[in-house]
């Protein structure tokens, strides 16, 4: 089973789906967007996250900093990219506990946001 390799970013006021280009003009960095009919959009770089091949139980793609919430624990985690086990994982907000991603899916219930627009989400110490 493969998995589709796509990004989002947010481009001023909305997101923007597809390939992750960086640019490099005149020792400036762009991040971009590229979409399949060739177009492609600027985005910021904080906002940039990798799809994860999963959705959650109402058919919603999960991009890293994404927040879900598992109704089992009655907490929320934070999806992540972890370098060093070349894994997503989560990372649960009040309890700081992390699980690889693929393992805790199924008790993971639903998307309540993201860190990048839902920043008050975050308040009990969580950093980007």
């Amino acid at each position: 089973m493969s998995r589709e390799i796509k990004f989002r970013g947010y481009a001023i006021n909305y997101w923007a789906y597809g390939s992750y280009i960086k640019v490099i003009e005149n020792n400036k960095i762009f991040n971009i967007i590229g979409y399949e009919n060739d177009s492609y959009v600027y985005v910021d770089s904080e906002s940039i996250g990798q799809f994860t091949g999963l959705k959650d139980i109402n058919g919603i793609e999960i991009y890293e900093g994404e927040i879900l919430y598992n109704n089992d624990r009655k907490e929320h985690c934070i999806v992540k990219f972890d370098i060093e086990k070349a894994m997503f994982i989560v990372e649960y907000l009040e309890s700081k506990d992390k699980f690889p991603l693929w393992e805790s899916i199924s008790n993971l219930n639903y998307s309540v946001g993201n860190i990048y627009e839902n920043p008050e989400l975050l308040e009990n110490g969580w950093e980007k």
